[in-house]
């Protein structure tokens, strides 16, 4: 997107929680303020490099407002966030009112979209660019990055490994290279003019994997001012540093969940080694890191059977970095695993992301609602995990109802949704025994503010991760042990006071009119 100026030429640990879902209840409280209206759609971040090395200080006005003031030349922002819609943006010097704009234009802002706001070119000759960023996922062990010129008088410029192969080439004033992906790691590169003129030498140029980089030349050769700078954004770190748990970046990170009302506690093992002993219905848990690959199979066994006597036994693939969440689910004997990947990308500031997986076996097809607006999921059936919603944080009402049922509410109540959280509802138990509740479970998201827009062998019985259970008001939490010693996978720590209350509650069918 480019436009002229008017008149010139131009990580913290896993926190696992269970919140039971009743009428008149008092949520677990996590954030203090109330949600307004619907779920929003995911913001947009915009961050302000100010590259016109002959204007004044600016500011970045959205729609006649301030959000950036002071602005010098060679100033790279964090991001600010930015509702999705259509929005007017105007740079004007500083102190000016908009009808002095330098730049001014409506642009249409994506949800979840990321941007750079560049300034650039002579007093005489300023223009400014808008650079989408590419947000999709990028492999562990990989960098996205591209090259982009804001320098008043290189001409085109090169930026190619000292001694290898270009990356970019031709890139002329205010044009951004397409992106590349470039191995993680330090590089020494030159940045090249015409007459492949060797204008800067960078070394010490290093590149973290699931990251983006802008590499942006501004300034001047005349005057010695001629920079480059690298802004960073986070997209998709692994699983295990997100979450914080002992593993490398080619590790894919595993939570169960014992979803299952007539199953005994079980066991779970990943090929022979042991993941999780004695889970219990009701209850999950935490993240541990585990090698990805190929036909890793996953092994369920009733608490303290031999591995042999499996009433699940499936292999499975595991994406490096991934993160996935393995649901222990049906009737009786009649068990199945539901198997679904968990979302950690950043979320903007105030925002955080939320799904619901249908796992009660004899509830049916079911809605959910947040009164008064409309439904915010419908038709989940038994077995199935909506898609994940982007949602702001505060204290929502939630309401369970038969599929097309407006009137009829299965359960109720009022969850309180934090920032920078990933959370999954559950659906359990069974309404006949007034067993229904939610077993709400989350995981940390970094904020898209300032550089943020994957089994060894193990020789005892201990489990890799611990359990945690809900607990009534008057019991304590009794996390499996685990064990780090040799040939096992360190896990993290055990959690305590971050396991919430459940209460026993009545689940029927109750009309609203």
């Amino acid at each position: 997107m480019h436009f002229h100026a008017p008149g010139m030429a131009m990580s913290r640990a896993l926190i696992l929680f269970a919140l039971a879902l009743v009428f008149a209840v008092s949520p677990l409280s996590v954030a203090p303020t109330m949600a307004q209206g619907t779920p929003a759609e995911a913001a947009a971040t915009l961050r302000f490099v100010h590259g016109s090395p002959g204007a004044p200080d600016v500011d970045v006005l959205l729609d006649g407002l301030p959000i950036l003031e002071g602005l010098p030349f060679g100033t790279v922002t964090e991001y600010v966030t930015l509702s999705p819609g259509e929005h007017r943006l105007q740079i004007v010097s500083e102190d000016q009112p908009p009808a002095a704009a330098l730049v001014d234009e409506t642009l249409d802002v994506a949800p979840g979209a990321a941007y750079i706001l560049a300034l650039y070119g002579r007093l005489n000759a300023i223009e400014g660019e808008i650079f989408p960023l590419d947000l999709s996922e990028i492999e562990p062990g990989e960098a996205r990055v591209r090259l982009i010129n804001l320098a008043t008088d290189t001409g085109d410029i090169d930026l190619l490994e000292t001694g290898g192969d270009e990356w970019f080439g031709d890139i002329g004033l205010g044009e951004a290279s397409d992106y590349r992906s470039l191995p993680q790691g330090t590089y020494t590169a030159d940045l090249r003019g015409g007459n492949d003129r060797v204008l800067q030498t960078l070394s010490g140029l290093s590149f973290q994997d699931t990251r983006v980089y802008n590499l942006i030349a501004l300034g001047q050769i005349y005057d010695d001012t001629l920079t480059m700078k690298a802004l960073v954004t986070r997209v998709t770190p692994p699983c295990a540093r997100v979450l914080e748990i002992a593993g490398s970046g080619g590790d894919a990170c595993l939570r169960f969940v014992h979803a299952s009302p007539d199953a005994p506690p079980v066991d779970v093992y990943l090929n022979d080694a042991i993941i999780s002993q004695n889970l219990g219905f009701g209850t999950a848990t935490t993240y541990v890191a585990v090698p990805s690959g190929e036909g890793r199979d996953v092994r369920v066994v009733a608490t303290g059977s031999p591995v042999e006597g499996a009433v699940i036994d499936t292999p499975l693939d595991f994406e490096p970095g991934q993160a996935y969440e393995m649901l222990i689910a049906g009737t009786g004997e009649d068990l199945d695993l539901t198997v679904t990947g968990t979302d950690l990308r950043p979320v903007p500031e105030g925002q955080a992301r939320l799904r619901v997986i249908h796992a009660s076996p004899d509830l049916g097809g079911v809605d959910i609602g947040l009164p008064p607006v409309e439904t915010l999921f419908e038709g989940i059936n038994f077995g199935e995990a909506t898609n994940y919603v982007v949602i702001d944080a505060g204290t929502y009402p939630i309401e369970i109802r038969p599929t097309g049922e407006d009137l009829m509410v299965a359960l109720r109540t009022d969850a309180s949704i934090e920032e920078g959280m990933s959370y999954d509802l559950v659906v359990l138990g069974r309404p006949a025994n007034r067993s229904l509740r939610f077993l709400a479970l989350r995981a940390p998201l970094a904020i898209r503010t300032g550089d943020i827009a994957t089994i060894d062998v193990v020789t005892d019985g201990a489990a890799m991760s611990e359990t945690v259970v809900p607990r009534t008001i008057e019991t304590e939490v009794t996390p499996t042990p685990v064990g780090t010693g040799p040939g096992r996978i360190a896990t993290p720590e055990v959690v305590t006071d971050d396991a919430a209350v459940t209460i026993e509650n009545e689940a029927s069918l109750t009309p609203t009119g």
